[in-house]
């Protein structure tokens, strides 16, 4: 989309020239629209509008930490501007810190009263922290700043919802549906809502509009089969619900409700294997639950969050794990643990070039920590990148010379290639002199195998066997030095 050129250009309210920023995370668009010229286009102004770009670039591709530099630079060359409040206040918001959140936005409303993005972002907040009146009168400013715009109606629907003021919340949501009737969002809350007021049948048809519109919607999926089983459609029922579960095979409710879908229609094995994922599911939950308890108090909590990262890395929850990692991140972006914690993650998956990618900004981040380097140099080798497999190695070594994993490391990567084989030996004996671990007996092995030194070879994975002598690999590496053997006698 075609920037605009100057803030000065650019208009209040919904029906001008609007930048659009890709919310953080979200998957939603906010626009953000600015004042009119009530001052000249001053040299700072100029350079104000220019670090609100930046931010706002930063913003939507989630680096936070920046997107806050620049947008407290724009406040600062032009306090009379509202959008940078606005910028800040978003930043806040994906950081966690609401109450900064909020205080940011109240100050872009005393520059600019009608500023329609931060009446709704402030409406959100407030429904947030359950302060429903407050959330009430937000959305009503943006209802009445700007009455053809769907999102006020749906999210004063929601708050009214919420409060368990069902036929008000409807209301809206019909408002909203006649502005915008292609919004899958609002057509799933209108019948989730006409369930509670037991209206079960328009509650399904509001569900399949909205499953129609956007066919991947997993709570609209799983609200269908809810709504199904109050009406004992099971067979029905279980469709929408195993859908939902092939779209998020972590949907715990999804998981309990299908269980008993396939109970009432007599499929007792898959009623038992579902109930048992949901059970493992909620084993999950419950080791998560005082670390979740303590971000809704404090959502800065780092620890409380990494906490929460490992327990789902190490069930293997990988794109849980790293939400909380990039939150972390978010709110301190030099924290290791957490780059380590995506590093492993990505490298879980397979995705070398990412992982590497986080391995260097690692070694940006914290230069004389030797861990950064051991693993660009892991990295570079699944992408065969020797000349920086070796600079990698050699680096951690420098920085840490009594680790033996980077001497192993770059001892198996000569092995591997065949290359060096001396230097290869050298730097495996050093890696033994400081932690004889099988593995790295085994890495020697090898090397004398190849070097066709097969009595040192065998001596050395003996070692290997004794210290770990349940390992198949091992057991293969000897009969393949005894056969080696044999033939060369």
């Amino acid at each position: 989309m075609k920037q605009p050129h100057s803030l000065s250009q650019k208009c209040i309210r919904m029906s001008g020239i609007c930048m659009m920023v890709h919310g953080f995370r979200a998957g939603v668009l906010i626009l953000i629209c600015a004042l009119p010229a009530a001052f000249a286009d001053t040299q700072a102004v100029q350079q104000a509008e220019r670090h609100l770009e930046r931010g706002m670039q930063h913003y939507a591709d989630g680096e936070l930490s920046s997107a806050l530099v620049e947008f407290t630079q724009a406040q600062s060359l032009a306090p009379a501007l509202p959008l940078p409040w606005v910028g800040i206040g978003l930043v806040y918001v994906g950081q966690g810190r609401l109450e900064s959140a909020i205080s940011s936005l109240q100050s872009a409303l005393s520059i600019e009263p009608d500023l329609v993005i931060a009446h709704q972002q402030l409406a959100q907040l407030f429904s947030q922290k359950r302060q429903f009146d407050l959330a009430i009168d937000h959305y009503q400013q943006v209802i009445t700043l700007a009455p053809k715009a769907a999102s006020g109606y749906a999210g004063l629907g929601v708050v009214l919802a919420t409060q368990g003021r069902f036929s008000e919340a409807i209301v809206q949501f019909d408002k909203s549906i006649e502005i915008d009737p292609d919004n899958p969002v609002t057509h799933h809350h209108l019948g989730e809502t006409l369930g509670w007021l037991n209206h079960l049948q328009q509650a399904v048809s509001a569900l399949k509009t909205s499953l129609r519109l956007d066919p991947a919607r997993v709570e609209s999926h799983y609200q269908l089969g809810v709504m199904l089983m109050r009406q004992q459609l099971y067979q029905q029922a279980v469709s929408a619900l195993k859908k939902a579960v092939q779209l998020n095979s972590r949907h715990k409710s999804a998981h309990y409700n299908l269980a008993r879908a396939y109970a009432k229609i007599g499929k007792q094995t898959e009623a038992e294997a579902t109930t048992h994922l949901f059970e493992q599911l909620h084993q999950v939950d419950e080791q998560v639950k005082p670390f979740r308890r303590r971000l809704e108090v404090d959502p800065s909590n780092l620890n409380a969050r990494y906490q929460m990262a490992q327990i789902y890395a190490e069930h293997n929850w990988s794109k849980a794990a790293e939400i909380q990692y990039q939150r972390i991140l978010a709110l301190q972006p030099d924290t290791t643990a957490a780059i380590l914690g995506i590093i492993q993650l990505r490298m879980a998956r397979e995705n070398f070039q990412a992982a590497l990618e986080w391995a260097k900004r690692l070694t940006q981040v914290q230069p004389e920590l030797s861990v950064g380097y051991t693993y660009v140099g892991i990295l570079s080798a699944e992408l065969d990148l020797v000349e920086e497999v070796v600079q990698a190695y050699r680096r951690a070594i420098d920085l840490n010379p009594d680790s033996p994993t980077a001497y192993n490391n770059l001892a198996w990567f000569y092995a591997q290639r065949n290359i060096d084989l001396d230097g290869a030996v050298e730097l495996c004996q050093m890696a033994i002199q400081r932690s004889a671990k099988p593995t790295y007996l085994d890495t020697l092995a090898q090397i004398y195998f190849l070097r066709g030194q097969y009595p040192m070879a065998q001596q050395a994975i003996e070692k290997a066997i004794a210290l770990d002598p349940q390992n198949q690999t091992y057991q293969d590496r000897l009969q393949s030095i005894k056969d080696a053997i044999l033939v060369h006698d």
